[in-house]
């Protein structure tokens, strides 16, 4: 008899939290040569299956989640152990959603997120009444992606010990944010960090930069996740004309997950149901791969993405 292997598949919504309506919830599970596993509606939100375990690249599932209405989701590769059960946590948007964005208004991230307010405001007026607008717009995309970066930074630790929302000065607004990037000021001592932890393994660095991103001397990607990582692009030819910013460095980060979907074959898994540079599937994908990384804190920008 083939030995086996326990993966848990737990289902969660756009709130982060599992789902209380698991009713025709489709798993599929494929092995490393993919041959499906299992295709089946499930009942419970967290549901445990025992997949035949080889000791081989077979051991290293695709899972694929659906529900009729809603987005699919999936990950891969889910490697299963003869010891050590698997877990994947994989997210499900409604179709019909809403945000939720009661927790990004600035009087609340003022109190929750000082420090974004800081950078955000410090060297532009009336940046409050200028988010709340933005924020207010539909979808409110330009806002999400200041929230999504900025928290993924923090998540980002550095040979130094600190993250790269540590090096942050100032937004500069003069550059009009767009819903996949932002231009920031930031203490040019960023950039030795950054090649250190590159020299580590923990960043690749972008060939080229200047092909996708004017301006750019040099930009270094994320590694830690499977999907939406961040990229630090630096611009350092430009000079910041604010007293107390004269010698920060200019930085656009973005986070781009297409190249990782194409690498992972999630492209068929992940149809567009949001558009290609679209926040709202950077909070998705964000948030799963964080859920795989042993001891990492959970991807939680101050937003969620609900049920209409």
């Amino acid at each position: 008899m083939a030995e086996k292997a326990t993966l848990t598949v737990r289902v969660f919504d756009g709130r982060r939290l599992l789902m209380t309506d698991p009713s025709n919830i489709r798993v599929r599970i494929f092995d490393g040569n993919q041959t499906e596993q299992w295709n089946g509606t499930i009942s419970h939100a967290d549901q445990q299956f025992e997949v035949p375990f080889h000791d081989t690249v077979r051991d290293w599932h695709r899972v694929v989640v659906s529900k009729p209405g809603w987005s699919t989701a999936g990950m891969y590769p889910v490697k299963t152990s003869r010891t050590d059960p698997a877990v994947v946590d994989l997210m499900l948007v409604p179709e019909r959603n809403r945000l939720n964005t009661a927790a990004a208004g600035w009087t609340a991230i003022q109190q929750s997120h000082p420090g974004f307010c800081t950078l955000l405001s410090a060297i532009a007026t009336d940046v409050g009444d200028r988010w709340d607008t933005l924020l207010s717009r539909e979808n409110a995309l330009i806002p999400l992606d200041f929230l999504n970066i900025l928290t993924a930074m923090q998540t980002i630790t550095l040979p130094s010990r600190k993250t790269p929302f540590d090096y942050l000065r100032a937004v500069d607004w003069d550059k009009s944010p767009q819903q996949d990037r932002f231009w920031v000021w930031v203490d040019r001592t960023l950039i030795d960090d950054v090649i250190e932890g590159a020299k580590q393994g923990h960043f690749d660095r972008e060939p080229n930069p200047g092909v996708l991103h004017p301006e750019a001397t040099r930009s270094y990607k994320e590694n830690q996740l499977g999907e939406a990582n961040v990229q630090l692009t630096f611009l350092e030819r430009a000079l910041c004309r604010t007293a107390g910013f004269e010698t920060c460095t200019l930085m656009e980060p973005d986070i781009d997950f297409y190249d990782n979907l194409i690498a992972h074959g999630l492209l068929e898994v992940l149809p567009g149901f949001f558009g290609k540079t679209d926040p709202r599937m950077v909070y998705v994908l964000r948030w799963m791969a964080s859920r795989r990384i042993p001891g990492m804190h959970e991807f939680n920008p101050p937003y969620t993405i609900e049920n209409i």
